[in-house]
């Protein structure tokens, strides 16, 4: 019987060491998003359901894809996301407030934006890189 108990024990034991472990790892706020753009229909209802579209552009009007898009909390210096996104389109569903947005384009030009989410209307800000010229590099 003690053979037993010392057995379920050590495996409760280890149980709960994994549980703490991905409770760990897991990020402290969690941010939906999704990148699109590329041959989707901008009126398409499913984009109307996240409050923030960041449009990523070049110096033109072309879209871009390959960036890194990182935005902070104003109020709480947190990282609320930290997202690459192979598509111009970045969106996501963020709680009202002001965030600083950082994006990278191509791992080489960074461009940083004040964003201000408030209300239910969509909140549009587009980034424009006017180191890439026309239609791409």
């Amino acid at each position: 019987m003690s053979k037993i108990l010392a057995s379920l024990f050590f495996v409760l034991f280890l149980f709960s060491s994994f549980s703490v472990q991905a409770q760990e790892s897991q990020p402290t706020q969690q941010t939906s998003y999704l990148c699109a753009g590329v041959g989707d229909d901008p009126n398409d209802p499913k984009f109307s359901t996240y409050n923030t579209k960041i449009i990523f552009t070049t110096g033109g009007t072309a879209y871009i894809t390959d960036v890194q898009a990182k935005l902070v909390e104003v109020s709480t210096g947190k990282v609320v996301a930290d997202v690459y996104c192979d598509a111009p389109w970045l969106l996501m569903n963020l709680k009202p407030g002001a965030y600083n947005v950082t994006a990278t384009a191509v791992k080489q030009y960074a461009q940083s934006a004040k964003l201000t989410v408030a209300g239910e209307k969509q909140t549009i800000l587009a980034i424009r890189f006017p180191q890439i010229k026309g239609d791409g590099l």
